[in-house]
């Protein structure tokens, strides 16, 4: 796709809205207690399957015990292969979002997550 559209696209109001992390979760922070709002992140489904279905169960006070008994947790679905991200979209991205991934690990309900601070690094690798 060229990298003019993939930009109209990501400049939108909508995925602008859509990319907007800080923004959503303070959206639902102030309607719900922080222990009501349960975040993780879609590296940790593909990291450790397993432990993430013990702590969606855990929230939702389900017996964690019966995740491992769940006979697809580890089986990967609509499994793609990976493409390189060309060098400009990457950037463009790293631009955009850079200062939202700042916010992001100052939020208390990621609880100063590793992944956040890992796209933080990614991004400024892209910039520099």
């Amino acid at each position: 796709m060229p990298f003019d559209i993939l930009r109209l696209h990501f400049d939108s109001p909508f995925s602008s809205l859509l990319g907007d992390y800080s923004r959503t979760l303070s959206n639902w922070g102030a309607h719900f207690p922080g222990a009501q709002i349960f975040v993780e992140f879609m590296e940790e489904i593909e990291e450790c399957p397993v432990e993430f279905l013990n702590r969606v169960s855990t929230f939702f006070g389900i017996d964690p015990g019966s995740a491992l008994g769940w006979p697809h947790a580890r089986t990967r679905v609509n499994a793609q292969s990976t493409v390189q991200m060309p060098a400009e979209v990457l950037r463009f991205l790293s631009r955009k979002y850079y200062f939202g991934l700042r916010d992001l690990e100052e939020n208390p309900l990621l609880d100063n997550s590793e992944y956040v601070k890992a796209w933080r690094r990614g991004a400024e690798r892209h910039l520099s």
